[in-house]
């Protein structure tokens, strides 16, 4: 949203959006607790310590110099179903609302004086140990939040640090099972308790008691990078519970639709500490038994692979490699298939418990690359080692006179066709291929039978990308054009006779390379004469143009095909292509499968037949 459109977006609608979020965020959790059979949640903080008796004019007097105060007031009045009038008040004007709690004060029931003069003190305290404004709004927010998160889910019980430590070993002898989330601060109630919290924490989990969740819940932890400095920390300190101790940043409390995914990070902790340890396990176990069968193949088994690699025209070096990278693959599979990790952990991962909860603001963009990267190759990596053209290579198309936008189509058909022999030729021999066309897809649109979607081609951009199959839409180009794409490490088709390609590659494609290159010295000798003898011409340049084009086997128009310029003085071919990115291929010979189906259904399942 740009500032513009927030600042125009009316109290009214901020308001309905919070309820939203929260309602949202309060099915998430009660999925949580509910999948992990969680009865009560107890929160330790000072903010529910309240101080003794107070006055309207001790909370209207702190409101008007504390912002984050008069936020968390409104908040609390605004969603009090005991408030008579307050719907009717200015929420902006901090006038008007203390006013209000003036007004009513001694109308208001004990519990809502309480939490004002609650969240009053809380500010006070902070301000008074110099915290920053957005960590008093996250102590005072939190403080609101979890009581409406958790109320009608499981019981909500708030107690100070004081009387958490009269009766906690009472409450948690009833056999029920509790989340307890403990502040790290408890200066309100002791002086010097700045991380009293992470004792009371340590010596909650030296109980061991089953059925028992707990961490910490404070504003020390600003982001989602502190909560993890926090965590580490915690479990430097405390190594006996590295695999139960978390923390949760109170940040999340301000954006209600992070807390849920905090939660279940903390509920999770004991799964994702073992599973990290397995897995580690598995990679660590699986990189030895792939090293051991490499080890086991002969100079032979080598040689002869050496040779099959070369009769398929792919990289030597690749082909002896591949029967370790299946034992290793394999190796990984059987191990994450331990049935010990499965008996205590995996209902938790398979159960309600997960579910794509967003982490943090900063995290959709983590989602979306890794999501990117789940469909798509590092294309610096592809073609910075000059990889050979692949089924779902994805090429960007621009005309090189002027600057358009690019373009992008994919590489569809079978591996078998584009295989490149020792002689540097396919067999069959092409001459051009087809591209199929990519869209891009309206927000929340899936794939259609006409449209397959992709993903996030750019892991920068929130853009879903898909393959249009309709015909007409598809272009054919020269196959030179891309084989020439291979040899450029930024991934454009430049073909110049005196290159010399330094880079390890298959022997099939060096040779490759120099029939292009024969191909470009005899195609750009044809356009010098032309171009030597139409240099008088009122046309000239469409004629050599077209002549480029028609040397090339490309397209004048790049909507219809690949454009073509020919440098007779920089003796060079540049097409208007470039390889942009790459489908994994299990993904692109699906795709590739799909598109087959989709040309191949009958005549009166196609969009053009009417019945």
């Amino acid at each position: 949203m740009s500032e513009d459109t927030r600042a125009e977006s009316s109290p009214a609608s901020d308001s309905a959006t919070e309820v939203d979020d929260l309602a949202v965020a309060k099915e998430r959790v009660s999925s949580l607790l509910s999948a992990l059979d969680i009865d009560v949640v107890i929160s330790v903080d000072d903010a529910h310590f309240v101080g003794g008796a107070g006055t309207a004019q001790e909370v209207t007097e702190a409101m008007a110099a504390a912002p984050e105060l008069l936020a968390a007031a409104r908040d609390l009045l605004a969603g009090s179903s005991g408030v008579q009038g307050f719907a009717e008040v200015d929420e902006e004007d901090s006038n008007a609302v203390a006013d209000f709690v003036n007004e009513y004060w001694h109308g208001f029931e004990i519990e809502l004086q309480e939490q004002l003069l609650a969240l009053t003190r809380i500010a006070k305290q902070d301000r008074n140990e110099a915290v920053e404004g957005e960590q008093i709004a996250d102590d005072l927010q939190a403080h609101l939040v979890l009581q409406q998160l958790f109320d009608g889910t499981v019981d909500y019980l708030p107690l100070s640090m004081t009387d958490w430590n009269s009766r906690w070993r009472e409450l948690l002898a009833d056999r029920r099972r509790y989340l307890v989330l403990i502040d790290r601060t408890f200066t309100r109630e002791r002086d010097g308790a700045d991380e009293l919290g992470d004792q009371l924490l340590a010596e909650l989990l030296d109980d061991d008691r089953d059925g028992v969740w707990a961490g910490l819940l404070t504003r020390h932890a600003g982001d989602e990078v502190a909560e993890r400095t926090l965590t580490d920390q915690l479990r430097t300190t405390y190594p006996k519970h590295a695999h139960r101790i978390a923390a949760i940043g109170k940040f999340r409390a301000r954006s209600v639709p992070l807390l849920p995914a905090g939660l279940r990070a903390l509920l999770l902790v004991q799964e994702l500490d073992a599973y990290r340890k397995l897995a580690k396990s598995a990679l660590e176990e699986a990189a030895v038994v792939a090293v051991k069968k490499f080890d086991d193949l002969s100079d032979y088994a080598i040689v002869e692979a050496f040779a099959a690699a070369q009769h398929e025209g792919t990289f030597e070096l690749d082909q002896a490699v591949r029967l370790a990278q299946k034992i290793h693959s394999r190796a990984i599979a059987e191990r994450l298939r331990d049935p010990a990790f499965a008996s205590l952990h995996l209902a938790a991962l398979q159960g309600g418990s997960i579910g794509a909860f967003q982490n943090a603001e900063r995290d959709h963009a983590k989602i979306r690359s890794l999501l990117h990267e789940d469909v798509f190759e590092t294309i610096n990596a592809v073609n910075g080692l000059g990889l050979p053209l692949e089924v779902g290579d994805i090429f960007a198309l621009r005309p090189l006179a002027r600057r358009n936008q690019d373009k992008y189509f994919i590489l569809l058909g079978q591996s078998c066709d584009l295989s490149m022999r020792g002689s540097g030729k396919r067999e069959p021999a092409l001459r051009s291929v087809t591209l199929s066309p990519l869209t891009r897809l309206k927000p929340g649109a899936k794939s259609t039978p006409a449209k397959h979607a992709l993903g996030y081609l750019d892991p920068g951009s929130d853009e879903l990308w898909a393959v249009d199959f309709r015909a007409g839409l598809d272009i054919v180009v020269p196959v030179a054009a891309l084989d020439a794409t291979v040899f450029n490490v930024t991934g454009e088709s430049l073909i110049a006779p005196a290159y010399q390609e330094s880079r390890p590659m298959a022997r099939s494609w060096l040779r490759r390379l120099e029939l292009l290159q024969e191909q470009a010295s005899e195609i750009i000798g044809k356009y010098r004469e032309v171009s030597d003898d139409v240099a008088e011409a009122t046309q000239r340049d469409q004629i050599l143009s077209a002549m480029a084009a028609n040397l090339t086997n490309a397209a004048t128009d790049h909507t219809t095909g690949a454009t073509v310029q020919i440098d007779a003085e920089g003796n060079y071919i540049r097409f208007g292509v470039r390889r942009h990115a790459r489908v994994r291929a299990e993904i692109a010979l699906r795709v590739s499968d799909v598109a087959i189906h989709y040309h191949g259904r009958p005549a009166f399942d196609s969009s053009f037949v009417k019945p």
